[in-house]
C-alpha cells in the first residue's frame, strides 16, 4: 500500500460555505447580488474590432 493512502486528511472547518454570485445581462442581477451581500467587483471583457460597429456585427454574426 502506498504511504500516502494512510495519511490523515485535515479538512478546514468552515461554518459558512463561500459562494460567489455572477452578475450580468441586466441590472436586476446586480441588485440581487447586492441584496444578498455578494457584491464584489470583477471585470471581464470580450470584444471584436472592425472599422465600423455595423462591420463588427456583420462579421461576428455570420
Amino acid at each position: 500500500m502506498a504511504p500516502w493512502l494512510d495519511s490523515p486528511v485535515y479538512a478546514p472547518q468552515a461554518r459558512v460555505l463561500p459562494v460567489w454570485i455572477a452578475v450580468g445581462g441586466n441590472p436586476a442581477s446586480v441588485v440581487r447580488a447586492g441584496r444578498l451581500g455578494q457584491l464584489r467587483i470583477g471585470v471581464t471583457s470580450h470584444f471584436y474590432v472592425e472599422k465600423t460597429s455595423q462591420g463588427a456585427r456583420d462579421t461576428f454574426y455570420q
